[in-house]
């Protein structure tokens, strides 16, 4: 499906300086696996998170994801979810991926709540080049 530029979202996106992610597998093995690199987190809600990736998380796919921002003083969210969509990037060899979270624990919905309540930003735009480099960066 391509977008047609109607809102659908149901929750409003807020981005939040700082605010990283990584993952892993949520599937039988993938929990001994390796995390992820971290990746700045372009926009994130009660409800999920979007955030660009170097490699492609097949849709439908779980994982078990570690959330971090600056207000959290290095306690993590720590939230099961599912990748709901994924678009490769046109100009580099990176992937935009939609997550949805499937079940947050209640100590993990108030972390949420307190960075969605102290968030200053409604938008972070940034090209993927510019992202990538910021990921570099961390």
């Amino acid at each position: 499906m391509t977008w047609d530029g109607k809102e659908r979202r149901a929750r409003k996106r807020f981005g939040i300086k700082g605010c990283t992610v990584q993952y892993k597998s949520a599937e039988l093995f993938g929990l001994f696996s390796a995390l992820s690199p971290r990746y700045l987190v372009l926009n994130i809600c009660q409800g999920g998170l979007h955030f660009i990736s170097r490699e492609e998380i097949p849709i439908g796919k779980k994982l078990l994801l570690f959330i971090n921002a600056p207000l959290l003083d290095d306690n993590l969210i720590t939230v099961k979810s599912r990748t709901l969509w994924t678009r490769k990037s046109k100009e580099h060899n990176a992937y935009r991926t939609g997550i949805v979270f499937m079940g947050l624990s209640q100590q993990s919905k108030n972390r949420l709540k307190l960075i969605l309540d102290n968030a200053l930003l409604d938008k972070i735009d940034l090209s993927t080049r510019v992202y990538l480099k910021e990921v570099e960066k961390l």
